[in-house]
């Protein structure tokens, strides 16, 4: 439980603080020293930008699972899924018709956290969360690699980030149906864990 609350937790640090990141970096640079044909990352700063982040979320999984009896890991990584999951409804369907919001987008995340942090308890019957934690990732990552070998096949890969309304909702469905999977798969091994010794399945 630890450690998948700590890989949770890392990864949804790292994206809400590059969400954060971004956009003071838009305000206070890119839009001061933007060129006018516009920006678009190269490969290898891509690369660099990825490698960045992968070692700081190693280096947050590390802090968090040895930590964890004295941070509450369990909200960070709640609350970080949560605030995630309305930034991208957000942002999908209300901030073209609403774009007052956009400013503040890319503090959901980091909002959430804090929330979460707060309220979540830190003890709790945590079985069928983690599952669907799980399932939900896995999709995460499943519909993201889905619209990137899309784009990667149509000639159209012009951005790694930003999702038009179909491809997000193809991202969304792919982490429900796997967030679906997840809660089945718990309420199963809920019921065979349920079973008395004698009857429960041989491995």
């Amino acid at each position: 439980m630890k450690i998948i609350y700590s890989i949770l937790g890392s990864i949804v640090t790292v994206v809400a603080s590059n969400l954060g990141l971004f956009h003071v970096l838009d305000v206070f640079y890119f839009s001061t020293f933007r060129s006018p044909d516009g920006f678009f990352p190269t490969l290898q700063s891509v690369v660099v930008a990825f490698t960045a982040l992968l070692v700081l979320a190693i280096l947050l999984l590390l802090f968090y699972f040895k930590s964890f009896d004295k941070v509450n890991v369990r909200g960070i990584a709640v609350g970080g899924a949560i605030g995630y999951l309305l930034y991208t409804l957000l942002d999908t369907y209300i901030s073209a018709d609403v774009p007052s919001i956009n400013p503040y987008l890319n503090y959901i995340m980091l909002l959430s956290i804090i929330v979460g942090y707060i309220v979540v308890k830190r003890e709790f019957n945590d079985f069928k969360i983690v599952y669907i934690g799980i399932g939900s990732a896995i999709g995460w990552l499943l519909g993201y690699a889905t619209v990137i070998v899309m784009r990667a096949i149509q000639n159209s890969l012009i951005s790694y980030f930003y999702f038009d309304t179909f491809e997000t909702s193809l991202v969304l469905g792919v982490i429900a149906v796997s967030a679906i999977v997840g809660w089945l798969l718990s309420t199963n091994k809920k019921k065979v864990d349920s079973l008395p010794e004698t009857q429960q399945p041989s491995h």
